[in-house]
């Protein structure tokens, strides 16, 4: 979207009353609202990993400004974090397991707000269960200041091995 411009003219007046015509004109530039986002799309990609999508490129030297809310939950939304206005989308790693969460997102510059985006829910599965882990130490003689160990594991199907809070060494 281009800026509006506007011309302002000055006049002068005295105590007798205003001097006729302007005495000086100047153009200054306004920039227009940054478009608001459409398309927010979350999706859980973990059980604490939450991916976000939209449309509508920042524009203005702007930038995205995304809010979360647990629902039900918090009464209102807050600001988690922000994103580069040539972006269109944000990784959010801060969601609990099997929660629900309402997101929504607006573009901004230094001095104006975009309306928000519809609002996109989105439910963190919980942690799998099933997992087993074990390691595998060399004995004490073996062993070196850098000897890796090992890890066995099982997975339920469709799950890999990541570092993770919730998996659980046994």
């Amino acid at each position: 979207m281009a800026a509006a411009a506007l011309l302002l003219l000055l006049t002068a007046s005295s105590p007798g009353g205003a001097v006729p015509g302007p005495i000086a004109g100047s153009m200054i530039t306004i920039p227009r609202l940054p478009p608001t986002p459409t398309g927010l799309m979350a999706v859980a990609i973990g059980p604490t990993v939450v991916q976000l999508t939209w449309a509508g490129p920042g524009e203005n030297g702007g930038f995205f400004t995304i809010w979360r809310k647990s629902s039900p939950g918090t009464a209102d939304f807050v600001p988690i974090a922000t994103a580069a206005g040539g972006g269109a989308g944000y990784t959010d790693p801060t969601t609990d397991p099997n929660t629900r969460y309402l997101y929504r997102v607006r573009a901004e510059t230094s001095y104006y707000r975009s309306d928000w985006s519809s609002e996109a829910p989105v439910t963190t599965p919980a942690p799998p269960t099933g997992v087993v882990v074990g390691a595998v130490v060399p004995t004490e003689a073996d062993a070196g200041a850098n000897t890796p160990v090992m890890l066995e594991f099982s997975l339920p199907e469709g799950y890999r091995l990541d570092r993770n809070p919730f998996i659980v060494v046994v």
